[in-house]
């Protein structure tokens, strides 16, 4: 299994930008006929692959073109790409949908060879459990994100305490997964993150705001008060460790 370098996650939101700028990307290269063809042979004509053919291709152009994979630190576009194919496959629902398996047969079908190498080693599916966990941090960082945008706005500074809030409770979900093993990349990550929240958030006491919102929880905390959605494997995972400790 791949393993995810949960740390590059909070740089995600520099990607949004690109998924703006593709539908042009598709129409100028008439990436639309392309991806039809491709899943009319490969894939049964399910047209639920079909934007997901034309999303990926327009955004493997963005990068191979007049060198911007030089913008792409430390891989986080490709790891963001993965994330992204992890997501929409769920999203839309599509039967035993393998992230790996769709990326290669694109990659095999598309006749513009140029875009196919950069993010290969990036591509794989995340099974369900550590997309969870990604998808989580994910939109922790989103909702902070909105909570720091709209704070800057003072007739939107009320509002932004409903995404402190929504952070917190995405925060307090997933942290009991720290309280076995807190070296990991999803640990330090959510370590980072709950400084940032200290020094830009609402916890700055300085603003003096959102002072309704909940507390973020410490691993040990979340993991004893059963607090969480992964509470339930951590029981799992806690019984196997004494059985062998």
């Amino acid at each position: 299994m791949t393993e995810i370098n949960y740390e590059n996650v909070i740089y995600y939101s520099s990607q949004n930008f690109i998924m703006n700028i593709i539908p042009a990307i598709i129409s100028k290269n008439n990436y639309k006929e392309t991806c039809r063809t491709i899943i009319n042979k490969k894939l049964n004509n399910d047209i639920k692959f079909i934007k997901l053919c034309e999303t990926l291709s327009g955004f493997l152009k963005y990068y191979s073109t007049n060198g911007k994979t030089g913008l792409c630190n430390n891989n986080v576009c490709c790891e963001y790409l993965n994330y992204w194919l992890n997501y929409e496959g769920r999203e839309v629902n599509i039967p035993n949908y393998n992230t790996f398996d769709f990326y290669n047969i694109i990659k095999e079908e598309f006749p513009d060879k140029t875009l196919w190498g950069y993010c290969n080693s990036k591509i794989h599916h995340i099974e369900d459990f550590e997309f969870k966990k990604h998808d989580t941090l994910y939109k922790i960082h989103d909702e902070f994100n909105k909570f720091k945008l709209k704070k800057k706005n003072i007739q939107a500074r009320d509002d932004s305490c409903k995404n402190a809030q929504k952070c917190v409770d995405l925060y307090n979900s997933i942290i009991s997964l720290c309280h076995l093993h807190n070296d990991t990349s999803l640990c330090h990550a959510l370590s980072e993150l709950k400084r940032k929240i200290e020094q830009e958030g609402w916890l700055n006491n300085s603003d003096r705001m959102c002072s309704t919102v909940k507390e973020l929880l410490s691993p040990d905390h979340a993991f004893n008060n059963g607090i969480g959605i992964y509470h339930e494997y951590i029981d799992i995972v806690y019984s196997i460790w004494i059985l062998f400790s």
